[in-house]
């Protein structure tokens, strides 16, 4: 899931932003993949005055091709629910295999490759994928969406998502395909937008918190808006899920006061939320 910008004469810019910097897929969440179709993508930003605009008619499996560079050099994360996914995670990390679902540029792996841990990725974006192989040469770094992951049954000690499972349609297939690489007693960690947040950005005169639609959720005062389909609570807590999986943690937050996202209203709402499940 960044810059401000402000440019006189310009219109505010739009950019279907998913984490999958990345998988999923954006969101928003660094991180793209699950979802399909055509998107028009407008993204504008400011850097050190001078305006870069890209406007893309493409699947969003492939977005981040076309401005990878800039996005990893200029785009910072959200650091709320950042910080709080990493508190969640913990630090221990040594030796442990772990797969970063949605690694976009790397910069989580990173992280936990400095804790430790056996780090692999897996990123739709292919031009992404290439600047996380620059800088984690040694490392499993593949090209893949979340509903199908490159990767054989329980490969995994530790499994990490952020801002990329919202992004796709079928919740359940995504969270089927992580938990088949997970190993038994693996530890499973997604950040995602939520729902709450998603009905109350519904645009219609009749907002249906129940029908799955495309929302534009607007980020950074304006600067980006994030198309992602809406889902409900209940998508990410599936009986045939839970059968595998045991939640451990469940929580909620809001991210208003780094501008990641939108204040509907005034209104004070969880914007995230974060599970933590250990596969059985």
């Amino acid at each position: 899931m960044r810059n401000n910008f402000a440019g006189g004469g310009f219109a505010k810019p739009r950019l279907l932003f998913l984490k999958f910097g990345g998988i999923g897929i954006s969101a928003p969440q660094e991180g793209a993949g699950g979802m399909r179709g055509g998107f028009f993508l407008d993204f504008a930003r400011k850097n050190s005055s001078k305006m870069l605009k890209w406007k893309v008619l493409m699947s969003i499996d492939k977005q981040y091709n076309q401005f990878a560079k800039d996005f990893s050099d200029s785009v910072s994360h959200p650091l709320i629910s950042r910080n709080v996914f990493y508190k969640t995670l913990g630090t221990d990390l040594l030796g442990k295999t772990l797969l970063d679902v949605a690694c976009g540029d790397g910069v989580d792996m990173l992280y936990y490759k400095k804790l430790g841990a056996i780090v692999s990725g897996v990123d739709a974006s292919e031009e992404l994928i290439d600047i996380a192989k620059s800088k984690l040469q040694e490392n499993d770094i593949k090209v893949g969406l979340i509903e199908d992951l490159p990767f054989e049954n329980d490969s995994f000690d530790i499994v990490v998502s952020k801002y990329a499972i919202q992004t796709s349609e079928n919740i359940e297939k995504s969270l089927s395909e992580i938990s088949r690489i997970a190993k038994s007693g693996a530890l499973v960690i997604f950040l995602v937008t939520h729902p709450i947040r998603q009905f109350l950005e519904k645009k219609s005169k009749f907002r249906d918190y129940y029908k799955q639609e495309k929302v534009g959720s607007v980020l950074f005062k304006g600067d980006i808006v994030a198309e992602e389909p809406s889902h409900t609570i209940s998508e990410y807590f599936s009986e045939r899920f839970l059968e595998k999986m045991k939640l451990i943690k469940f929580i909620e937050g809001s991210d208003f006061s780094d501008t990641s996202a939108q204040q509907v209203s005034g209104d004070y709402y969880p914007t995230f939320m974060i599970c933590k499940l250990i596969k059985d």
